[in-house]
């Protein structure tokens, strides 16, 4: 019997976390050198009417340091709730059904599969939802899938009775 199986790789999670941090640091350094190298050109250049300028650019600065800390912690956050998704068998697929999210569903029970793209963060996420109408999904980007390999495997394995809908990757 023929099978395809996708498998999670916790070290994609983590080298996306190193990436999250990395950032957010930059992020931090850059704004800081910019808003304090400004401000101090400012404070010391013109003594007079410039420490008001330097205040208000300093201000700035911090203002726009916890809007990138937030954007961050929340980028940090989606790829970490991806992450606990992350282990093990992602799906495998065969003639009778799918395994999707440590679940069997037979084919005939499937009522979609489609890819959803990732915002702020998260990962894109294969999500099937059952002719019941029950939903689950997986984090794709932690996968070893390739979508266009899945989406023809699935066509091929449930003889043209399921196939993964693309069509929000096209935005």
């Amino acid at each position: 019997m023929q099978e395809l199986g996708v498998y999670f790789f916790p070290q994609k999670v983590q080298a996306r976390l190193r990436s999250e941090y990395f950032a957010l640091g930059m992020r931090v350094a850059t704004t800081l050198v910019i808003s304090g190298g400004v401000a101090a050109v400012l404070w010391f250049a013109f003594p007079d009417t410039g420490r008001t300028a330097a205040v208000t650019v300093a201000s700035l600065g911090l203002f726009w340091l916890v809007v990138y800390g937030i954007w961050s912690m929340i980028r940090i956050m989606r790829v970490r709730a991806d992450g606990r998704v992350a282990n093990g068998l992602a799906l495998g697929l065969n003639r009778d059904g799918v395994m999707f999210a440590q679940q069997w569903h037979y084919w005939q029970q499937i009522g979609s599969l489609a890819v959803k793209p990732g915002t702020l963060g998260a990962s894109e996420k294969l999500i099937l939802t059952t002719r019941e109408a029950k939903t689950s999904w997986i984090p794709l980007d932690y996968t070893d899938a390739n979508i266009a390999v899945l989406e023809q495997s699935v066509r091929l394995f449930s003889a043209g009775l399921a196939f993964v809908d693309l069509s929000k990757l096209d935005v």
